[in-house]
């Protein structure tokens, strides 16, 4: 958990694969979604995604920037031209 905590870089608040690497789209979503996984696999019940709430946040790990993590995906890691999906960094 330490590993996957120390790959979240800040401003970005998105996930490199490698130390001293940048943060793109492809490790984002790979590494991003291992927290999920250790949160559910931590917990006593299952709780499925639409019923989390603020209180379920305050309960979770908190070793990751949720919150930037969904703004890097939004705003970086999405292609915006007509072909759509995810994108490696802005640019690319």
């Amino acid at each position: 958990m330490s590993w996957l905590s120390s790959r979240q870089y800040a401003p970005e608040g998105g996930f490199s694969g490698r130390t001293n690497k940048l943060v793109d789209g492809c490790y984002s979503h790979w590494v991003g979604a291992c927290w999920p996984l250790i949160e559910a696999s931590l917990q006593s019940k299952p709780v499925e995604v639409a019923e989390t709430s603020e209180a379920d946040s305050a309960t979770s790990l908190d070793m990751y920037d949720r919150e930037g993590l969904i703004r890097y995906i939004l705003s970086c890691g999405q292609d915006h031209s007509r072909r759509g999906g995810m994108r490696d960094k802005p640019g690319r």
